[in-house]
C-alpha cells in the first residue's frame, strides 16, 4: 500500500511538471513558465540551421553553455546509438558536463521544457542537486561537486609573503576577496574553442586566453595586450577560470 501511495505521489508532481506552461521569446530569449520570467535562452553562433544556446538568469548571468555538436564529433561513449546533432552543455560555475540529443525538429522550446523539467534553476541560480541528477542521467562528467563556494587560492604578495586570498566569479565579474578586480567575456565557437578576453576593473581589456575544449591536455594560450606577448599557463579541469584568473591577480 505505501508503495503504491509513494507512486501515486510520484506521478502526479511528475504530471504537475508537465503541465507546467512553459514559453520562449523568440527574439529575446525570455523563458516564461506559467507566465512569470524565469530564465533566458539565448541563440548564439547561428549558422545555418545551427545554433549554441547560453542559459542565462534573468541578470543575463551565463549560468550553462549549450554548445552546438555533430554526432560524429563524439566519441562512441558520448553519442551511444543516438545520431544526428546534439548540445554539449557545460555548467559555468563547475564545468561539469552533459550532452543533450534533442529531436531535429523540436527547436528551442524543448530545451527550455528539459530545463524547467529537470528543476535546474533555482533562485535565479544553477540548483546542485538538480545539476548532479541532470549530469548523471545524460551521459554526462562530474569534474566538481555542484555548489557556489569560493575557490581558496594562495598569491604572493608585494613583500614576497603568502596571503589567503578567495577568487570569485558572478556572472561576468572577477572578484578577489569581494573586491571587483575585473571582468571578462567568455565565447565557444563551432570549433570548440573558448575564448576568454579578460578586462581589469577600468574596462581596459588586458588579455585574451583560449583553450582547446576537447583537449584536457593542452594549455591557456594567452596573449597579453600591453606587449602582445604570448605565453601558456597551466589548464585545470576542475577550476579553469578561477586558475586562470589567480595567474593575473599574481601579476598585479
Amino acid at each position: 500500500m505505501k508503495m503504491l501511495s509513494f507512486l501515486l505521489i510520484t506521478l502526479l508532481l511528475k504530471g504537475n511538471l508537465l503541465a507546467q506552461s512553459v514559453e520562449v521569446d523568440k527574439n529575446t530569449g525570455l523563458v516564461k513558465v506559467d507566465g512569470i520570467d524565469n530564465f533566458y535562452l539565448i541563440k548564439k553562433n547561428k549558422i545555418l540551421m545551427s545554433y549554441d544556446l547560453s542559459l542565462q538568469n534573468l541578470q543575463n548571468e551565463e549560468l550553462a553553455y549549450f554548445l552546438y555538436r555533430n554526432i560524429e564529433e563524439l566519441t562512441y561513449e558520448e553519442r551511444l546509438r543516438h545520431q544526428g546533432s546534439c548540445f554539449k552543455v557545460t555548467f559555468i560555475e563547475t564545468t561539469n558536463t552533459a550532452f543533450v540529443f534533442p529531436d531535429a525538429f523540436a527547436g528551442i522550446k524543448a530545451i527550455a521544457k528539459l530545463i524547467v523539467n529537470s528543476n535546474l534553476i533555482k533562485n535565479n541560480k544553477i540548483d546542485p542537486k538538480s545539476e548532479r541528477v541532470f549530469v548523471v542521467s545524460h551521459n554526462g562528467k562530474l569534474f566538481k561537486d555542484p555548489n557556489t563556494a569560493p575557490v581558496n587560492v594562495i598569491v604572493n604578495n608585494s613583500n614576497n609573503g603568502k596571503v589567503a586570498v578567495e577568487i570569485e566569479i558572478k556572472g561576468g565579474n572577477i572578484y578577489n576577496s569581494g573586491e571587483l578586480v575585473g571582468t571578462f567575456k567568455k565565447n565557444t565557437d563551432e570549433n570548440s574553442v573558448t575564448t576568454v578576453s579578460i578586462y581589469n576593473k577600468d574596462e581596459t581589456k588586458i588579455a585574451t586566453a583560449t583553450h582547446k575544449d576537447n583537449d584536457a591536455t593542452a594549455d591557456w594560450n594567452v596573449i597579453l595586450l600591453n606587449d602582445n606577448k604570448v605565453t601558456q599557463i597551466l589548464y585545470n579541469a576542475a577550476t579553469p577560470l578561477e586558475k586562470l584568473f589567480k595567474y593575473f591577480v599574481e601579476k598585479g
